[in-house]
């Protein structure tokens, strides 16, 4: 917990708020409002960039360009996260957010991950994914504390073996790669028989 403060009171830069909570940026400093705003207009780029990325991956995959293991490895994400999210919604084609228990629509849930994607030990495991909104998974950046909290609740002492499972060096082959694809692909039919 750091001792420094974080806001102060003062003027707002961009609206016409004087004698509030602001925030430095820079050499700027935001009320709250217009930091919610700029925050929400930083993490909108960040999204673009990631459709825009994804596109450029589409290109290469058609192009022939793209090593068949990093391509595995993007097939088995879009398949996990509609398997996450199928698995998770209820007949009225929503889920429940499994950290605030917001009520979203399949297609804009998402699926998140206690420990970072970054980690291909728990990538793609079960135990390491829940559905939940925008707002905890991008927004709250996993929301961490809360999502450690309901995890323990539900299987005492899961959080610590995942960040064991997160600390051994894993690179699957391409074989054991289209294992899991199958295995995945298989899940999603049979989830997949909700939407129906």
């Amino acid at each position: 917990m750091s001792l420094i403060n974080t806001s102060k009171y003062g003027n707002c830069d961009f609206c016409p708020a004087t004698n509030t909570n602001v925030v430095k940026r820079g050499k700027e400093y935001l009320c709250m409002n217009c930091k919610r705003t700029a925050d929400t207009k930083k993490q909108m780029a960040k999204q673009r960039e990631k459709v825009l990325i994804r596109g450029l991956i589409e290109t290469q995959r058609s192009n022939g360009e793209l090593d068949s293991t990093k391509e595995l490895i993007l097939d088995l994400d879009r398949v996990v996260s509609r398997y996450i999210r199928l698995r998770d919604m209820e007949k009225d084609g929503k889920i429940t957010c499994y950290i605030c228990e917001s009520r979203v629509r399949w297609e804009k849930a998402q699926a998140m991950h206690y420990i970072n994607r970054q980690h291909l030990g728990t990538r793609f495991l079960l135990a390491n994914l829940k559905s939940g909104c925008f707002d905890c998974n991008v927004t709250k950046r996993g929301n961490l504390v809360e999502y450690a909290k309901k995890l323990n609740a539900e299987t005492p002492d899961i959080t610590e073996w995942l960040i064991e499972q997160s600390h051994t060096v894993s690179s699957p082959t391409r074989n054991e790669l289209k294992e899991l694809l199958c295995d995945f692909q298989n899940k999603l039919r049979l989830v997949e028989s909700k939407l129906k």
